[in-house]
């Protein structure tokens, strides 16, 4: 099944993120936590959930320093 979903909660982009993860398509995945950060409102949690999941998939230490960043303390900051 192909999702093309624009419009979502970020918990739904989140999940698709993963499902790409098992299908083994680590950019689309990319793109799905990405977009799960950006719909975020006033949730930290989610929103550094998907920061975090956004460095898994990519490596990219300057991700991985905007996480540590992030005002909460939660199990991904």
């Amino acid at each position: 099944a192909k999702s093309n979903a624009t419009h979502s909660n970020a918990q739904t982009f989140f999940i698709l993120g993963i499902n790409e993860i098992l299908r083994k398509k680590p950019s689309k995945a990319l793109k799905y936590f990405e977009r799960s950060e950006a719909v975020v409102k006033d949730d930290d949690f989610s929103k550094d959930r998907a920061i975090f999941w956004q460095y898994l998939v990519s490596k990219k230490k300057k991700t991985l320093e905007r996480l540590s960043q992030s005002p909460a303390l939660n199990l991904y900051s």
